[in-house]
């Protein structure tokens, strides 16, 4: 798996992500930059317990940027399909 940049996603970040759809869908929504960056965060960590602690932290904050972006993001697809 690979951000919109060409990053590859760290094997456990994309297993999670994998094994929940709707964060996946999330995920794919995220602007590259926000995508980067959380790679950066995970890959970033040295012990296996701050790899988990990040890998939960990057899920929520792709929850949290859905959320402040959910209007615009569905503005867009309405705009796309008519």
């Amino acid at each position: 798996m690979r951000t919109k940049n060409g990053k590859a996603v760290p094997l456990a970040l994309a297993a999670v992500l994998r094994a929940k759809p709707e964060l996946f869908e999330m995920w794919g929504k995220l602007r590259p930059s926000c995508q980067c960056r959380y790679v950066n965060l995970v890959e970033k960590a040295k012990r296996p317990e701050t790899k988990i602690k990040r890998i939960d932290m990057v899920l929520d904050m792709t929850a949290a940027w859905h959320k402040r972006h959910y209007d615009k993001i569905n503005s867009v697809k309405t705009r796309q399909s008519t």
